[in-house]
């Protein structure tokens, strides 16, 4: 009777298993949002990884517009330097470095103000301004 018992019991016990995973598996099915991390977690990240995606930036294209002309200005400029980034080129305003980024030319657009060496030397605040735009093809 002893076994008898014990088999009995495993059997309740095989069946409340049953009955509480396909409760589970309800349960996440109705939580779309839930299924569809678990689908991007482990399908699309893991692709992701192992298939040699980089994140990293590589030849980000990028226009300035110098008004200072100034050995810090050029120098800050030159210090992107490839293969992160590639220089489009030197433009004459802000109009022609928004037409770079509305024709897909470059990403970044910046402007280095008149007075950018004065402010660098002396530390004070002398706000680059920048406009970005999403990603291109090289």
């Amino acid at each position: 009777m002893n076994h008898l018992s014990r088999f009995s019991e495993f059997v309740v016990w095989l069946r409340r298993l049953h009955v509480m995973i396909v409760k589970e598996w309800l349960q996440l099915a109705r939580d779309l949002v839930l299924l569809c991390f678990i689908a991007y977690a482990f399908t699309v990240d893991v692709y992701l990884a192992g298939s040699g995606v980089s994140l990293q930036l590589n030849r980000a294209a990028f226009a300035v517009h110098d008004s200072d002309h100034s050995f810090a200005s050029r120098e800050l400029v030159y210090r992107f330097q490839p293969p992160h980034f590639r220089l489009v080129g030197e433009v004459a305003g802000a109009r022609e470095g928004m037409k770079l980024l509305d024709d897909g030319k470059a990403i970044k657009a910046s402007t280095l103000m008149p007075a950018f060496a004065n402010s660098a030397r002396t530390f004070s605040q002398s706000p680059p301004s920048a406009a970005i735009t999403g990603p291109i093809s090289p």
